[in-house]
């Protein structure tokens, strides 16, 4: 594949996500746990430990 051919199928693949993610954003609610799973993710992904230094009101384990 041409390195023309990639560019364009990266900007086909990037416009179709884009596009598909506000069709999203528009057709469906945010639903309140979202927030709070981001919140939790977040956490972990800056080191802190769950039930230590991020609450989370699901039980132990219910992420993986």
């Amino acid at each position: 594949m041409t390195e023309r051919a990639e560019r364009r199928l990266a900007a086909v693949a990037f416009v179709s996500a884009f596009l598909l993610r506000v069709v999203y954003a528009f057709r469906y609610r945010v639903d309140t746990d979202e927030p709070q799973h981001l919140h939790v993710a977040w956490g972990w992904a800056h080191g802190l430990v769950q039930y230590r230094d991020v609450f989370d009101n699901h039980m132990p384990l219910f992420h993986l």
